[in-house]
């Protein structure tokens, strides 16, 4: 039952930001300020587009297979739910420093049931309760982190690489941000597979 509601919730959640960006794309023109976006920063937006609509197509997808029950894709549900958490977090920061209070309350919720969709993600991965998973309940949490992160960490890569396009080095915060959070995907993993791997 908590399957079909996270898969619905993925499938939602990504056709809402495919709606949502074709419908601002389409009235730009009534939208002075995605004009100067793609204008003064181009690479920027272009990649942040990328990074929404991959984050958007991975939500549909996985929250379909869940409801086709095709059981060996699960990895990507925890992928999308941390890019979709990612997204989420740094829009509503985002919205909340331009003080938009229509968009903070709706990124409010999405970011707390994304919240919520991890817990529960997690807390199957510690009973050991994710269809199509081989992997015992003693390592299963882990391997649903690192998805999760692995989302985050793909979400920030994919914005990253607009940031260096666009300033050629990149502005201080973002490249920092962005390293340190790989950085910590890739030790996680190395420890992963140090330890769990036969």
């Amino acid at each position: 039952m908590i399957n079909q509601i996270i898969a619905i919730f993925l499938i939602l959640i990504g056709l809402l930001m495919i709606g949502l960006w074709i419908f601002l794309l389409i009235k730009r023109d009534e939208n002075p300020e995605l004009i100067q976006e793609f204008k003064k920063t181009p690479h920027l937006i272009k990649l942040h587009l990328v990074a929404e609509f991959t984050t958007a197509i991975l939500a549909i997808i996985s929250g379909v297979f869940i409801l086709l029950n095709l059981s060996q894709f699960w990895i990507l549900t925890a992928v999308s739910l941390g890019m979709i958490f990612f997204a989420s977090l740094q829009a509503l920061i985002s919205y909340s420093l331009g003080g938009e209070k229509s968009f903070i309350v709706m990124l409010g919720i999405i970011t707390s049931l994304t919240f919520l969709a991890i817990i529960s993600e997690l807390s199957m991965g510690f009973m050991g309760n994710i269809q199509g998973s081989e992997q015992s309940s003693e390592i299963l949490w882990l391997w649903i982190l690192t998805a999760i992160c692995l989302g985050m960490a793909l979400y920030i890569m994919i914005q990253t690489i607009g940031v260096e396009l666009h300033f050629r080095k990149g502005k201080g915060f973002d490249r920092h941000f962005s390293l340190i959070f790989v950085s910590i995907f890739l030790i996680i993993t190395i420890i992963m597979l140090i330890l769990y791997l036969p």
